[in-house]
């Protein structure tokens, strides 16, 4: 038992959306893509990957910025059904993403209040605070993914920055180097977490989130079609105050200044 539980310590999911704005009590995302990292090793065949339709269009800037247009998700899972369907796959898994805190963390938490899904507290790592300790907190030391990657000598791939894909193999490359580097246990510990949410997958335990009390502060060359080996279908409308409209398919903003 006690086996299991550290097992269960030493997983994580390193995860990344991109979005079709900053703020998240207005825009949605639109792409996210993730990896499991367990025991030290990042699992290139254990990974997720979905576009999602927003109920507005993509703005031509945002193609720009991240390369997914109306047409990548005009077949895609509103972000509601890729949120409930990310959440089967990483389970309780302690989520890790960059900026993570004050970006992607809002958005999971948003998803769900929104569509009024019955959801569940996560741990989550924001990928910053290894950067801090790892390369220190004075001023004018910047800790953007990219200067993240220069300062890790990661190589050049071909997965494009600002796709949630690219993002995640950086990422993950770099949480792996920065353990490394730290002498971290396979369970970081002693890097500060914070708390976030996911939908409630079947047997999760069940409460709503209020307005008023939000929770507690691969390598993928193309985009591939809807997820195909996630097994379950998309959760009964009773998770929603209506049924969502059929999914029909196929997408983080301009990052906030660590980003």
């Amino acid at each position: 038992m006690q086996s299991a539980h550290l097992s269960q310590n030493q997983s994580f999911v390193i995860y990344d959306l991109e979005t079709t704005g900053l703020r998240s009590g207005e825009d949605e995302f639109i792409q996210i893509a993730a990896i499991r990292y367990h025991q030290g090793q990042l699992l290139a065949e254990d990974s997720f990957f979905s576009f999602a339709r927003p109920r507005k269009p993509i703005s031509s800037f945002i193609e720009s910025y991240t390369g997914i247009s109306n047409h990548h998700v005009r077949k895609a899972p509103y972000p509601e059904e890729a949120l409930c369907q990310f959440s089967r796959w990483a389970g309780r898994s302690t989520l890790i993403a960059h900026n993570g805190q004050r970006f992607d963390s809002k958005f999971l938490e948003a998803t769900c209040l929104r569509h009024g899904l019955s959801s569940y507290e996560v741990d989550s790592i924001d990928s910053i605070q290894l950067s801090k300790m790892l390369f220190g907190k004075t001023r004018g030391i910047g800790h953007s993914l990219d200067q993240l990657k220069n300062r890790l000598h990661l190589k050049e791939t071909d997965l494009r920055r600002h796709d949630a894909r690219g993002d995640v193999d950086i990422l993950g490359r770099a949480v792996e180097a920065m353990r490394e580097r730290l002498g971290l246990d396979l369970c970081l510990s002693g890097v500060p977490r914070h708390r976030t949410v996911l939908p409630m997958a079947s047997g999760a335990p069940s409460h709503r989130l209020s307005h008023h009390a939000p929770p507690t502060p691969q390598h993928y060359p193309q985009a591939p079609p809807a997820p195909q080996h996630y097994g379950k279908a998309p959760p009964t409308p009773q998770h929603y105050p209506q049924a969502p409209p059929s999914p029909q398919h196929y997408g983080k903003a301009p990052p906030t200044p660590q980003h």
